[in-house]
This record gives C-alpha cells, structure tokens and sequence, in this order.
C-alpha cells in the first residue's frame, strides 16, 4: 500500500470517497488474504503440533518400554548376578567343606594308626595283667577286677594328693599368719624399744632435774639451818633482854599475855616468832617505861639544880647586900 500513489489533491470528493472506499476494500482484501493466510498456517501450524505430539508419545512409550526393558535387564542381570555370587558361594562352602574334611579324614587316619600303635603298645600291659590274674586267682576274676582296683587306687591317690595339696595351703597360710604375727610382734618390740629409750631419756632427765632440786633443797635447808640459828640467836637474845626487863624492874608488869601464850607452844618458831614480837613489845614498853622514869629523874635533877641555883644566886645577893 505504502507502494501505490496517492491521487492527486484536486480531485472531487466522490472521487476522494470512492478511491477512498476502493483504498479499503484492497486493504480488507488484504486483511481478509492475511487471515486466511493465518488461518492456514494456524491450521498447519496444529496439525505439525498434532503429528509432533503423537510422535512425543510415541517416543515417550517407545522410551517408556526401552526403560522397562531396560529394567527388566537390570533385574535379569542382578538376579544372575545373585545367583552367580550365590553358586560361587555355595561352591566355596562346599569347597571348604571338602578340604576340611580330607582334613578331618587325615587326622581320622592318624588318629587310627595312633590308636593302633597305642593297642599294640597297650596288648603287653594286658598281658601283664592276665598274667597278674593268673597268679592271683583269689583276688581277681577279671581284668576289670584289677583296673577297677587301679581306678580305687588312683581315686585315693588324687584325693591324698588334694589333701596334700589342701594342707600344704593350710600350711602357707599359717605360715603367711605367722610371718605376719613375728612383723607385727617385732614392730612392737622396737616401738617398746623407742619407748624405753625415750623413758630411760626421759627417767635421766627427771635425775638430772631431781639432782638439781636436791641441790636446790640442800641450799635452801642450809640456808634454813642458817636461819633457825639466826632465829634461835634472835630468840635467845630477845628471850634474855625480855628477862633482864623483868629483872630490872620487877614492878613493872608487860609480860601478862606473853605468860599465858607462852605455855601453848614452845617448839614451834613461828609461834615463838609471834612470842618473840610480843616480848619485843614488851620491851619495848620497858624501855618506854625506863625511858620515861629517866626522864622524870632528869627533870628532877633539872629543878634540884635550878633551884640550888636560885638559892645560891640569893645568897649572893643578901651578901652583896
């Protein structure tokens, strides 16, 4: 269309109309020609989609039988495979069955000609045996008489032997116990050992410690000697000033309470102590006692003289008058 020229502009307009009606009838001609055209190949267009699809599923169930054959071979092949493993197995067993036989068929035969080479070895014991019951026909009838007296024998000779063997454990075990008792009892003696070592230590210290305190008391009891003869001087001394007081002045009277303590106890020196303070007191209150009457006397003599002296110093005066 785009092709053809357009008519010219100073055409009439029916002439405009009727090209322009031609104009569309050639372009639905055209339209008409393309839709069939369409038409047509949509119509082939669906049969190739038909033949494509009837192929596609005669594809799919050709494929679908290759794979069904194919599995159908598979499973033939594992299932022969199977059996084949299961044969070869079974043919294996079998075979080691067979060899383990012949073995067992070998050590039958060597087991048979041993038992034979036994028989005949065992043939002179029997008859030794035969022999034993002939020249013992009182203690045996039979063979069997001797081999079940073997048997009692050796049933005896097993039972001393666990008995044996019993004792000879017993025997370990006192054994054992005693070697135990002797550690334990030597342990013992060597802890009584260590202690009498550490007590005899222990009983030298306390002698070196006794020895020291006896010193200690044989000083303290000369020093206690020394002192009761200290106090026995003191005593004796005081005893006598006491005694000289009472001399001196008998008038005089202190010792009231000192006579009556004095009978109580005289051997005791702290009760003579107390006494001795108390005569102390005593004489003390002598000496009091004298002191004052010296005093008195001092006086005395004071106003004698003073007035010896006035007198004197009188006379003088009427003299001089």
């Amino acid at each position: 269309m785009e092709g053809k020229p357009w008519p010219m502009d100073s055409t009439s307009t029916a002439t405009k109309l009727l090209e322009k009606r031609r104009m569309m009838y050639e372009v639905k001609e055209e339209f008409d020609q393309a839709k069939e055209e369409e038409r047509e190949r949509d119509a082939e267009f669906k049969e190739k989609e038909s033949y494509l699809r009837a192929k596609d599923l005669s594809l799919q169930q050709g494929l679908i039988q290759f794979n069904q054959v194919l599995q159908e071979n598979d499973l033939k092949r594992n299932k022969a495979k199977k059996k084949y493993e299961e044969e070869l197995r079974q043919k294996r067993q079998k075979e080691e069955r067979i060899e383990q036989l012949n073995h067992d068929i070998e050590e039958l035969s060597f087991r048979a000609t041993s038992l034979e080479k036994e028989v005949t070895k065992m043939r002179k014991y029997e008859d030794f045996l035969e022999r034993v019951r002939e020249k013992n026909p009182d203690d045996f009838t039979d063979i069997s008489d001797i081999l079940a007296r073997y048997n009692t024998l050796k049933q005896s000779y097993e039972d001393l032997m666990k008995k044996r063997h019993q004792l000879e454990e017993e025997l370990q075990d006192i054994k054992w116990t005693r070697d135990l008792y002797e550690k334990e009892k030597k342990d013992q003696l060597m802890e009584l050992a260590i202690d009498i070592a550490n007590t005899q230590k222990s009983i030298e210290d306390l002698d070196i410690i006794r020895s020291d305190l006896q010193k200690e008391v044989d000083t303290v009891s000369s020093t206690a000697t020394e002192k009761d003869l200290e106090l026995g001087c003191m005593l004796t001394a005081i005893e006598n000033l006491y005694q000289r007081c009472k001399t001196e002045e008998p008038g005089i009277h202190h010792d009231r309470t000192t006579k009556v303590k004095e009978t109580q106890n005289l051997n005791d020196y702290n009760y003579r102590a107390k006494t001795a303070v108390s005569k102390l007191n005593a004489i003390k209150a002598y000496i009091k006692d004298i002191e004052d009457i010296l005093a008195d006397e001092r006086s005395v003599e004071l106003l004698k003289e003073s007035t010896h002296s006035s007198i004197d110093k009188g006379g003088a005066t009427k003299t001089e008058a």
